[in-house]
């Protein structure tokens, strides 16, 4: 029954998808954090608006950010 195991990618490997939990709470974290400041940014600070472009661009870069982390490894320096 060896021959029905499938075998793992580089990929799968990395992303360690047992914590795919983790890595979901941290995303979505980051895009409620991005949201916030937005919304901080257009009701509070004087002449700065908010704008809705500038959460999905905050939401693109923190799953980018995320998926960078899990493939690229968490040492960087």
């Amino acid at each position: 029954m060896a021959f029905l195991e499938k075998k793992q990618t580089k990929i799968e490997k990395k992303l360690n998808l047992s914590n795919l939990r983790l890595y979901l709470i941290v995303i979505l974290a980051g895009i409620a954090i991005g949201i916030f400041v937005e919304l901080i940014q257009g009701n509070y600070i004087p002449k700065r608006y908010y704008d809705t472009e500038d959460i999905l661009v905050n939401s693109i870069g923190t799953i980018f950010g995320g998926l960078g982390y899990t493939l690229i490894g968490r040492k960087l320096v």
